[in-house]
């Protein structure tokens, strides 16, 4: 009997999935007005991503002082939490444009994964490098010119640098 191998979408298919299915989550949860209330700044994702970003930070553990022990499991919870929160706040970058906006993700995904020269030494200070880009702190490219999408290669650094696939936050 011959087995049916199912082919694994590849890194632009599990990206524009996983933008459709947060545009359908919010709309059904606030219609088309959460891209209203994110660009009035009523609804702050980005901060939302922060938040879970410390959450991730609090699961390492950070704190030499404690006897705390990696929660692995944890780490993924959170990254995949922030993770709803980035794209929200994309898709709202993007005027509410949601293939655009996973495009230009899926467009920079294969840049982030070799992008070795902005790894951070440290898990820590990657997460710190991407809590500083979605508190708005950006850069500059080689022509001077503002990168806007920083958070989102940030994003992805982290996820690298913590070890997590994008297969497994796409799982």
């Amino acid at each position: 009997m011959e087995q049916q191998t199912v082919a694994k979408p590849d890194a632009a298919e599990m990206i524009g999935e996983m933008f459709g299915i947060q545009n359908a989550l919010n709309t059904k949860s606030y219609d088309s007005a959460w891209i209203d209330k994110g660009l009035s700044g009523e609804f702050d994702y980005s901060m939302a991503a922060v938040d879970e970003v410390h959450e991730f930070l609090r699961s390492l553990p950070f704190q030499w002082w404690t006897k705390d022990q990696p929660d692995r499991q944890n780490q993924v919870t959170e990254l995949v939490d922030a993770w709803h929160f980035i794209m929200s706040q994309y898709i709202i970058d993007h005027g509410g444009n949601v293939q655009e906006a996973a495009e230009s993700v899926a467009r920079a995904y294969p840049y982030t994964q070799w992008g070795v020269n902005r790894l951070e030494p440290t898990v820590k200070q990657q997460a710190k490098k991407l809590i500083v880009s979605l508190y708005g702190g950006s850069r500059q490219d080689g022509a001077g010119c503002l990168v806007q999408d920083d958070y989102i290669a940030c994003f992805f650094l982290l996820l690298r640098r913590a070890n997590i696939s994008l297969e497994l936050l796409y799982a």
